[in-house]
Order: C-alpha cells, then sequence, then structure tokens
C-alpha cells in the first residue's frame, strides 16, 4: 500500500468512528458537530406507543402520532402534526399543517405558524379539530 493510500484509508476510517460515534456527522460542505446539527435542525418525533401521557418541544419539526388513546401536549412550533392513530387527546401551542388520518381524535391548536390558522385536512372520521378557547 502506498503512503498517500494508506493516508486516505486513515482519514476515512477516522471520519466514520467519529460519525458512528456521534462526534461529527457529515453534511454538504464539511463536518459540524452533532451539538451544533442538533441546535439547528428540528428532529421529527414519532409516537408509536398507546396509552401514553407526553409532552414533546417541536423545535419546529413534525410530530407524528401512530399509537391510540394518547394524550399528548406539543410545545413551541411544530411544522407538521400526523395523527394516524385514534381516540387521541393532542394540544398544540403553535402548528403549520394539521392531518388526521385516525378516527375519533380531539386536537386543539392555539395559533398558526406565521400569524396565520393552520392548514387542516381530515380524511378520518369523528374528529375534532379546533382553535384552543381562551
Amino acid at each position: 500500500m502506498g503512503t498517500h493510500h494508506l493516508s486516505m484509508t486513515m482519514v476515512a476510517f477516522v471520519l466514520l468512528f467519529g460519525v458512528m460515534a456521534g462526534k461529527a456527522v457529515a453534511r454538504p460542505g464539511g463536518l459540524r458537530s452533532r451539538a451544533a446539527a442538533t441546535y439547528t435542525e428540528a428532529a421529527d418525533a414519532t409516537i408509536d406507543e398507546s396509552l401514553i401521557k407526553r409532552t414533546i418541544d417541536c423545535k419546529g419539526g413534525g410530530v407524528t402520532i401512530n399509537g391510540d388513546k394518547n394524550q399528548v401536549t406539543l410545545t413551541g412550533q411544530c411544522s407538521t402534526l400526523r395523527v394516524n392513530g385514534n381516540e387521541n387527546i393532542v394540544k398544540v401551542e403553535a402548528v403549520a399543517e394539521i392531518t388526521t388520518w385516525g378516527n375519533r381524535n380531539k386536537v386543539t391548536w392555539t395559533r398558526g405558524a406565521g400569524g396565520k390558522p393552520p392548514k387542516i385536512s381530515n380524511p378520518g372520521t369523528a374528529n375534532v379539530i379546533k382553535k384552543e378557547e381562551n
């Protein structure tokens, strides 16, 4: 193995090890620490469990609820809320888009994104989606 090939192999190993250890994340334009990526990019959240009570800070990301009979409070601003499960009770502080595919869900929202109401799609049945009364 030549010196150049050995050097490239070592660089690839260090990068792979760093990504696997959670110390660096490969991104277009170079590497950034995971802490910086977490701070600037909201992670989407998915709830697959049923019969739980949970509070989630959206941090600009989207939330999908696949489980049934959950009580979920979403704080901060959410890009999207998708409720695929049934009989969930969801309170969302701020949201741009709400879609309820499931049935018999109750979703209340406080405000939409950008000062306008959220876009609402309700292909499920017997769902209640409304602005929270003050």
